[in-house]
């Protein structure tokens, strides 16, 4: 549709054509899209608005007959590079204010204000007396040490020679002495002891001999006893049945004279028989009872007999074994003590090899002294040896000091061995002790033994025998009473009568005297041979204690003159061994093991000196890296101490550091490259992004970036200001178009592409990085050919005729399109306005132009 105009004043009127209503709302929709580009942020910057406004004006001279004449650019890949501007300070790399570590007086100070140092180049120098003491000092034993070695390396001189001949000459005729005088001693001391040991023995074995008789004597004596004692008993015990067969003849004799008296008592008779036969009853089960308890007590006195002889062999064979083992441990005791002689005797002769040592070097550090005195003495006219000859001097002091330290050392370790080698010599007994002391518990067992013996070969008599006992005489008593009352019921004729009472009186005291003598068998008195052979057994004991007491005195005699010679050899051999030795190291060139002591002792002491020099070197205030002077406070004289500041430096090397803003923060990391420029400076300087603060500015929304430069130029100076480019993204192989050819027809970024048929569609595109000509998209495919010029009333499946074509270039470096990227823009029926997006540019923009710059990065 055409839009028509007639003048007015000439009577014309208005009216619209459809095409011209078409275009009239597409200028319409080409005003909001302006204004929506505008809100968003011009994002897309001058250049974008400029050629849209260029459009809107002049859109008629590129239309006809229905083809819309074009401009337009081939996309093709290239390489995308985001940059972030800031502005900046240069600063020192570091800065220092040096101070000493240990408190003293300044007593150097080496640089002034503005002085470029280089590392290590001395400040100020800080000293303290002690320091200065202790360092004398090391390097004093430094010169001993180095002295000593000297020593070792020259070997010895004639006269040391001579002495250790003469001294192993002295101790080998005191050992050959020693020698022949122990073997004496030991001959004589051995034929001594070997006798009275032997004649020892003998007096034990000999009364060891009369114990066992007099045991076997006791024993046979206790069998003998009891044999007589039993014989006894069955003499008695007949003599009392013949005497009771006697007594009941009797009886019966008178019964039958009482019955032949008085027949008519004869009832009486009968009733005083019964009682009497009765009684006798009674009278020989009581006798019974009595020869059994008897019999069991014999018994019993044999059983007792039997284990008491066991228990007296058993206690005898302990006292053997007892003996024998006091002998092992008396042996024992002398081994130790011999090895314990021999250890410490080893021990006294270590400490006089010891001693004569330390006196030789004691004897040496004195003869050096004198000499180095008497060098001194004879060279004091000469001015330039004075230095030299008082150090030789202090050396040969301390030498000595030394020598006389290893004497002390030596005469306290001889005092420990003869300590130890008297102990030796009075060593413990407490094995030998025990032992005798097993022997006299033995002793006391055997003693122990044989009075249970005695016991039970002489027991008394126990209560069932002497309960037997009273009722056999009970059952006679009852006897004499059944009797008594047969005679009063008999009443016999005077004559027959008292004939057989008579007879049975008699018989009666025959039973009481064989009872008596049953009685006195029965329970008889230790027998004199008894009571002998226990007194001989007691005294065979006692011989045996006193031989085996003059046994053990004569094995523990200590041969002490063989002790003394045997001591006196063993030293002897050990003054030849020293004096041997001393020769032999003496005559041998300087060993290794002398030498090599000696260095390291000049090593460490060389070492200990380092020390104490490095701890003295803290006062020494040294630059520890290479920069410029900017403050000296020291001066000469003045006392300082840790934190103390004697001189501010800074360093030669700078760096540059500026403010970075909050929605910034993403885009900057360490390692990305810039390039600084200082304002009428003869060229940029290279850099690299090191340090990113991790924490904001106190009061702000900044964070401090540090930047250090690749190179040094002479010309870079703290305290200037300057610009920075960060590099803060490339990307390569991404989309190029030129930036007119985005538009924003449905509200978001879009490119018109030709067709081969020459017709347009809208493609949606997310532009990244951007110069403001140039913009990487993504979204669009490379090759495609999208209009540039003319587009402004160009709606999707027109006809377009291209007139011409625009270069891309192959780079583009800028800054990302982060708010066009991240707006929404509205169509033109909507209310005209961007709405907020995200960050707009901020955090999100910058890691690559929000969603558009990301892609665009690839």
């Amino acid at each position: 549709m055409e839009r028509t105009t007639t003048p007015a004043g000439a009577g014309g009127t208005s009216r619209w054509h459809p095409g011209a209503l078409h275009r009239r709302v597409r200028g319409r929709w080409v005003a909001l899209s302006m204004a929506a580009v505008l809100v968003a942020g011009g994002a897309l910057g001058g250049p974008v608005l400029a050629s849209a406004l260029h459009r809107a004006g002049h859109h008629h001279h590129h239309r006809s007959g229905g083809v819309t004449a074009v401009e337009v650019a081939t996309a093709h890949t290239g390489t995308a590079t985001a940059q972030l501007a800031l502005s900046g300070m240069v600063v020192p790399k570091a800065s220092v204010d040096l101070s000493p570590a240990a408190s003293g007086r300044v007593t150097a100070v080496g640089v002034t204000t503005g002085e470029t140092v280089r590392p290590g180049q001395i400040i100020a120098v800080v000293r303290s007396p002690l320091s200065t003491a202790q360092l004398a000092a090391a390097q004093a034993a430094v010169a001993t040490a180095e002295g000593k070695l000297q020593a070792a390396v020259s070997g010895p001189t004639p006269q040391t020679v001579a002495v250790a001949r003469a001294t192993a000459a002295k101790a080998q005729a005191t050992l050959a002495a020693d020698r022949t005088a122990y073997h004496d001693t030991q001959v004589a001391t051995a034929s001594s002891q070997r006798a009275g040991v032997v004649a020892a023995q003998q007096a034990l074995a000999k009364a060891t001999a009369t114990l066992a008789a007099a045991t076997t004597a006791a024993r046979d004596a206790g069998v003998a006893t009891a044999i007589g004692q039993r014989a006894n008993v069955v003499a008695a015990q007949q003599g009392l049945a013949k005497a009771e067969a006697t007594l009941t003849a009797a009886e019966a004799a008178a019964q039958a004279a009482r019955t032949t008296a008085a027949a008519g008592q004869q009832a009486g008779v009968v009733a005083a028989q019964e009682g009497l036969a009765k009684a006798q009853a009674t009278l020989a089960a009581a006798d019974t009872a009595a020869q059994d308890a008897q019999a069991s007590v014999a018994a019993s006195q044999q059983a007792g007999v039997v284990a008491a002889q066991e228990s007296l062999t058993k206690a005898q064979a302990t006292l053997a074994a007892a003996e024998t083992g006091e002998q092992d441990a008396q042996t024992a005791a002398a081994a130790s003590q011999q090895a314990q002689l021999a250890a410490a005797q080893g021990a006294v002769a270590k400490a006089q090899s010891g001693m004569v040592q330390a006196q030789a070097s004691l004897a040496a550090a004195q003869a050096t002294l004198q000499s180095v005195e008497s060098d001194a003495g004879e060279s004091s006219a000469d001015a330039d040896s004075g230095g030299s000859d008082a150090a030789a001097v202090s050396g040969a002091q301390q030498g000595l000091a030394v020598a006389q330290a290893d004497l002390s050392a030596a005469q306290a370790a001889m005092q420990a061995a003869e300590s130890q080698l008297s102990q030796a010599q009075s060593p413990s007994s407490s094995s030998v002790d025990q032992a005798a002391a097993a022997v006299a518990q033995a002793q006391l067992g055997v003693q122990a033994a044989q009075s249970q013996l005695t016991q039970a070969q002489s027991p008394p008599p126990s209560a069932t025998v002497a309960q037997a006992l009273a009722a056999v005489t009970q059952a006679q008593l009852g006897v004499q009473a059944a009797k008594t009352q047969l005679t009063e019921a008999q009443a016999p004729s005077p004559s027959p009568a008292a004939q057989a009472q008579a007879a049975v009186v008699q018989a009666q005291l025959g039973v009481q005297a064989a009872q008596s003598q049953l009685d006195e068998a029965r329970s008889p008195g230790p027998p004199a041979t008894m009571a002998q052979a226990q007194a001989a057994v007691t005294q065979a004991r006692l011989g045996v204690q006193a031989a085996t007491t003059q046994l053990d005195q004569a094995r523990s005699a200590q041969p002490g003159a063989v002790d003394q010679a045997r001591s006196a050899v063993a030293e002897a051999g050990a003054a030849v061994t020293l004096a041997q030795a001393q020769l032999a190291a003496t005559l041998a060139p300087p060993a290794p093991a002398t030498v090599l002591p000696a260095s390291d002792a000049v090593a460490q002491a060389q070492a200990a000196a380092n020390v104490v020099a490095a701890e003295a070197e803290q006062g020494v205030i040294a630059a520890p890296f290479a920069g410029t002077v900017v403050a000296v406070p020291a001066v000469v004289g003045e006392s300082a101490g840790p934190g103390t500041p004697l001189a501010t430096l800074e360093a030669r090397q700078l760096t540059v550091q500026a403010p970075l803003a909050q929605q910034d923060l993403g885009l900057v990391r360490p390692g990305q490259p810039a390039t600084i420029t200082v304002p009428g400076a003869p060229a940029t300087v290279s850099a690299t992004v090191t340090a990113v603060a991790p924490a904001g500015t106190a009061g702000s929304l900044s964070f401090t970036v540090t930047l250090t430069p690749t190179s040094d130029p002479a010309w870079l100076l703290a305290g200037e200001s300057t610009s920075l480019t960060i590099t803060t993204h490339t990307a390569a192989a991404v989309v190029l178009v030129p930036a007119t050819a985005i538009v924003a027809i449905t509200g978001t970024p879009q490119v018109f592409v030709v067709t081969s048929t020459h017709t347009v569609h809208l493609v949606g595109v997310r532009p990244g990085i951007s110069d403001g000509a140039t913009t990487a998209v993504t979204g669009l495919a490379a090759g495609s050919r999208v209009v540039t010029l003319g587009q402004t009333y160009l709606a999707a499946g027109d006809r377009v005729r291209v007139t011409g074509t625009v270069a891309v270039p192959a780079t583009v470096t800028g800054s990302t399109v982060a708010g066009l990227a991240n707006a929404t823009l509205v169509a033109p029926s909507a209310p005209a306005g961007p709405t907020k997006g995200g960050k707009g540019g901020g955090r999100g923009g910058g890691k690559g132009g929000g969603a558009g710059g990301g892609g665009a990065g690839g």
